[in-house]
């Protein structure tokens, strides 16, 4: 369904492409007029996201993902433009007809019906947690201090025996190929079996809130405590963080994100009014998992347990996370306790307490590695000093830098001089450059179209001493530019983005707006940028004129080139002397 150009062109310009990417990734204003983000399009370390308030548009420097705020939308949820424009007007309550728009989907269409059926399902044990077939396990949850509140925003439910939720979906009509293949079942020369028989079990969705599966814990003492959906088309574990979908909201107006281990140390944050936390499911976080979680915060809170595996998980991912640019800290947890268990012996105000007052990674290293190395031992005094100055290379703030290289020298009793520099460019992508042409054409042309859309006197200028672009795609759009100006009286560059159907030509727009290249109007740079352009274009015809020359035996013909090349290299000289 077509929505209506005057409801779009209404919705962009009251939408705050700011306030609208806001709410999806943490921003940053940087100086009087622009935002940079970490770009949620690739994997970012180092804010490459650029946002310009005043052009409405978004550039990444790196993977050159850019557009406008529909744009933006439209990549983030993975929908089509119509369900981006919908989308944004929701958020900005614009009174679109939606019953007239295909509903937004961020799904991939091939997975829904494996949503559906997990769907099915949580409601199903939602329902049986409060029959008599669940009483055991809805007293488990209250025993643990879980009211209908945590029950319901956690979506928990019980598996029954008997095969419940087998007969359940079959009796909806959903397959039994689909049950095997999200493993909520499975089949064998018995026949078919729920996974999670006699289980409490807790869903795990996507960041978009898409159930694609279950952690599990037992009722029977003979089971294995929890278990987990194995990988399925729609779950890999590495790739998901449990809890995303709810805590990335309170995570970005916090700007703060705690990572713990498990379903119940997340549900024991809860209980303490602690929102702002996921799971990765595990001791061992990924690179995928980092790369979500930069969505919310770069700011993280490593909150594994107390015991040896939590310590030395917190040490594996602290150093992923400092080299993917997040600034870490890590919970002070002086106990072998985890968040539920504290809560149980300490009490609520203990956990807020040890997260509110947490450890800096450098501090959380220097007493975690003095309990791996022997200091008394040469060697090992010398590996563990080679570690932490890796780390120390790391930090930003000089005075951070300094202080603990001093604490270091004091532990080990060596001498560091000045082996501890400036800070290693931690996470940062080297930039993707734009096309280069000869001697700065294609920056000079950038700069001209940039002129262009800035003011009409920079039109005038340009048709008036050059008129044309040598690039193609440049070429276009100045009179793309023209025709905005002749129409409209002004250039709105974002209503040209949702006008332009060609990639490349998009990428040229946005390059040429973007806070790096945008510069106030100044006739001086705009004529010195049509200059290197003339002088391009007449050097490049003299070498050709110069090339025809030396294959040319008529002298008339020679004689005709020879007045050209004279007519060019007066030209030259022209510039060349207006130049200097």
């Amino acid at each position: 369904m077509r929505i209506p150009q005057a409801d779009i062109d209404n919705i962009r310009q009251q939408a705050d492409i700011v306030d609208i990417i806001g709410r999806y990734i943490p921003i940053e204003k940087k100086g009087s007029n622009a935002y940079r983000a970490i770009c949620p399009f690739h994997d970012d370390h180092d804010p490459s996201l650029s946002i310009s308030p005043s052009r409405q548009i978004f550039k990444c420097f790196v993977c050159q993902k850019g557009g406008n705020v529909f744009g933006f939308v439209q990549e983030y949820e993975k929908v089509d433009y119509i369900q981006a424009v919908a989308k944004v007007a929701q958020m900005i309550n614009y009174p679109l007809d939606m019953s007239k728009i295909v509903p937004v989907k961020r799904i991939d269409s091939k997975f829904a019906a494996y949503y559906d059926l997990l769907h099915e399902m949580i409601k199903f044990c939602r329902y049986s947690l409060n029959t008599s077939d669940g009483l055991r396990a809805k007293e488990y949850l209250l025993a643990r201090k879980m009211d209908d509140k945590i029950i319901d925003m956690f979506d928990i439910g019980y598996n029954g025996k008997n095969n419940s939720v087998y007969n359940f979906l079959t009796a909806k009509k959903y397959s039994k190929q689909a049950m095997i293949e999200t493993n909520i079942i499975f089949d064998n020369e018995y026949g078919e079996s729920d996974v999670f028989a006699n289980r409490i079990v807790f869903p795990i969705h996507d960041e978009f809130g898409n159930p694609i599966g279950f952690t599990a814990r037992a009722l029977d003492d003979n089971a294995s405590k929890y278990i987990n959906t194995s990988t399925t088309p729609i779950y890999v574990k590495g790739n998901f963080v449990y809890n995303m979908h709810r805590a990335k909201s309170f995570a970005k107006k916090g700007n703060k994100i705690i990572v713990v281990e498990g379903v119940m140390d997340v549900i024991a944050f809860a209980k303490a009014g602690i929102y702002n936390v996921v799971a990765t499911l595990g001791t061992a976080i990924t690179a995928k998992q980092l790369h979500l979680i930069k969505q919310c915060s770069m700011n993280i809170v490593l909150a594994y347990d107390g015991d040896n595996a939590g310590q030395n998980a917190i040490y594996k991912a602290g150093i992923m996370a400092v080299d993917a640019g997040f600034e870490v800290s890590v919970y002070r947890n002086e106990t072998t306790l985890d968040p539920d268990e504290l809560i149980q012996s300490k009490g609520i105000s203990y956990l807020q307490k040890s997260i509110d007052q947490p450890y800096a990674w450098m501090e959380f290293l220097f007493n975690y590695l003095q309990k791996k190395y022997n200091l008394e031992v040469y060697s090992e005094s010398k590996e563990f000093a080679n570690v932490i100055i890796e780390q120390i290379k790391k930090l930003k703030d000089e005075y951070d830098r300094l202080n603990f290289k001093h604490q270091l020298e004091n532990i080990t009793g060596f001498s560091l001089g000045n082996i501890i520099e400036a800070p290693q460019n931690v996470g940062v992508i080297n930039k993707i450059q734009g096309p280069k042409l000869s001697d700065g054409l294609y920056d000079a042309q950038i700069q001209i179209l940039n002129a262009m859309l800035q003011s009409f006197d920079a039109i005038e200028i340009f048709l008036e001493d050059l008129g044309y672009l040598p690039d193609d795609n440049c070429q276009l759009l100045a009179m793309m530019i023209i025709d905005e100006y002749r129409q409209n009286k002004y250039v709105n560059a974002s209503k040209m983005f949702d006008e332009i159907t060609d990639d490349d030509l998009r990428s040229l727009l946005v390059k040429t707006i973007n806070a790096e290249v945008e510069q106030a109007y100044n006739e001086d740079r705009l004529k010195g940028a049509i200059k290197r352009i003339k002088i391009d274009v007449l050097e490049n015809k003299t070498q050709q004129l110069r090339k025809q020359l030396r294959s040319l035996n008529d002298l008339g013909a020679k004689q005709q080139l020879m007045e050209q090349l004279n007519s060019n290299f007066k030209e030259l000289r022209k510039l060349y002397d207006e130049e200097n």
